[in-house]
């Protein structure tokens, strides 16, 4: 641990430790005996592992529960399902249309653009940006 036997991350990793359930109880009850010292703390951990606890009561009902038979059933049909066929190449006809519409928008956006700019440099296009 980067902090050494009493730095912050020491602290720190015990109390991530603890929160999960993870520290031995000797380590427990050393981290204890440092938390006395540190109230604020010691009720922050403790709020967390309250929240844990509150999860676990809430959702490990849930992983008990049997998995639906009829997922079950969707599984072992989809190993057997040939994998989807690559699918089909473009057209070049398809392409070249799809450019030729690029190709029209960038033109329409750039004209509108240009007829701001001409407007507001003759001084009648002032509301159009903001001025």
């Amino acid at each position: 641990m980067a902090g050494g036997a009493g730095g912050a991350d020491s602290l720190q990793d015990d109390l991530n430790a603890w929160i999960d359930g993870a520290l031995s109880p000797s380590a427990a009850a050393r981290l204890g005996l440092r938390l006395a010292s540190l109230p604020d703390m010691a009720t922050r951990a403790v709020a967390y592992r309250a929240q844990i606890d509150g999860l676990h009561a809430l959702y490990d009902p849930v992983l008990d529960e049997p998995i639906p038979e009829m997922l079950l059933v969707r599984v072992r049909d989809a190993r057997h399902r040939t994998p989807l066929a690559p699918a089909a190449p473009v057209h070049a006809g398809a392409t070249r249309r799809i450019g030729l519409w690029s190709a029209a928008l960038a033109a329409s956006v750039g004209t509108a653009l240009l007829g701001m700019l001409v407007l507001h440099r003759l001084g009648t296009g002032m509301a159009v940006f903001g001025n």
